[in-house]
């Protein structure tokens, strides 16, 4: 309050265009994001990834802060990646705010039911929020609304191979038969998630990478491979960093050589393309950066893809070694590699930090592969 006496603009926004109110609203700050509105806030601002304040108090279930955003006039537009409030409530499991906003007089059936499916879809592939039972709760719910009064059929999008080429459940007969099958319910999930989200939602690849990192718990290496690589596939479609992405197949190859199990080469090929890809993305970044982009970040996620590649490359000759007419597949790969020459802020190139015994290449560079 202090800081508005003495003319603080609050219309000021950060870097992202986030304004004081978005971040009051991210944070939880119930009375300030009153003041802030009764004083002439809009809330209907936008952030440079499309976001309203709207958005970032869905996010976290503050239904009072919904609530007087509404009354204050905010609206329900969606962001950049067709994200409505309601639909960002749903993908973060917030329950009690999805059953708020779908009681909302602006809200079609259709957007009812997606976001009640979503929320079971979410529930059921969740790092942190993990709940079979009430994903096959709200799955049921959505399907009983699709089914009432107004029939709106559920058209179901081409089945994903590395969802065990799962079709989604068109009738409450069909959900039903799954409901007390776990495994099934994990594939509808992630099925109803990309029908919904879209193959370009930033948001699709985490429950995707989740699940692939349960199976590698488990040592099913092989669907691991598969959930994992159709998420890379997701996230180089859409233009994001990868970097995370690549280490945890380089450290799940290294861990099933260690224990004697085969590794498929293909994978550990296509895996290397798209680390060749993405150092040659990070150079052009850094030659010329965007609005949202810190070139010293840049500069550090093209120097730990470039160690994931001299990882890969470890894994990919150990395994050329035991297979036949494959040496000269693996060659071509490196070779495009060597041609970017990628160089580190201290001048090394791939061939400096091959030689140099600091260089954490390796076992010494395992760790425990991380689930986004």
């Amino acid at each position: 309050m202090i800081l508005f006496q003495n003319n603080a603009d609050f219309h000021i926004a950060n870097k992202y265009n986030n304004t004081c109110l978005m971040i009051s609203c991210h944070k939880g700050h119930n009375k300030v994001v009153q003041y802030l509105l009764e004083t002439g806030a809009d809330p209907n601002d936008k952030a440079l990834c499309g976001a309203s304040a709207l958005h970032f108090s869905a996010e976290i279930g503050n239904v009072p802060i919904v609530e007087c955003l509404l009354e204050h006039g905010a609206k329900m537009d969606p962001n950049e990646h067709g994200m409505t409030p309601l639909k960002s409530a749903a993908e973060r499991c917030q329950a009690v705010m999805v059953d708020y906003l779908i009681e909302r007089p602006e809200i079609e059936k259709e957007e009812r039911i997606e976001a009640l499916e979503l929320l079971g879809a979410s529930f059921a592939n969740d790092k942190d929020n993990y709940d079979v039972g009430l994903a096959y709760t709200y799955l049921e719910r959505a399907m009983k609304m699709r089914w009432q009064d107004d029939v709106i059929e559920k058209v179901g999008e081409a089945p994903v191979a590395a969802y065990d080429n799962w079709r989604e459940s068109r009738t409450l007969e069909e959900l039903e038969r799954i409901g007390a099958d776990a495994a099934s319910l994990h594939m509808e999930g992630l099925a109803i998630r990309e029908r919904i989200l879209g193959r370009a939602n930033p948001d699709v690849p985490h429950p995707i990478i989740y699940r692939g990192a349960v199976f590698a718990d488990s040592a099913r290496f092989d669907r691991c491979a598969q959930l994992w690589l159709h998420a890379l596939r997701l996230r180089q479609e859409t233009n994001l960093p990868v970097t995370k992405d690549l280490l945890r197949f380089a450290q799940v190859f290294s861990q099933m050589l260690k224990v004697g199990l085969e590794v498929d080469i293909q994978t550990v090929k296509e895996v290397l393309n798209a680390t060749v890809i993405e150092i040659e993305r990070n150079q052009k970044k850094i030659a010329n950066p965007g609005i949202k982009d810190d070139p010293e970040l840049l500069q550090e996620e093209m120097e730990n893809n470039c160690l994931t590649s001299l990882y890969l490359v470890m894994i990919l000759t150990k395994i050329s070694k035991k297979e036949d007419n494959v040496e000269f597949a693996a060659m071509q790969e490196i070779y495009k590699l060597v041609q970017l020459n990628p160089m580190t802020s201290t001048g090394s190139s791939l061939l400096h930090l091959t030689v140099n015994q600091q260089t954490p290449v390796g076992e010494s560079s395992q760790r425990q592969w991380q689930r986004d």
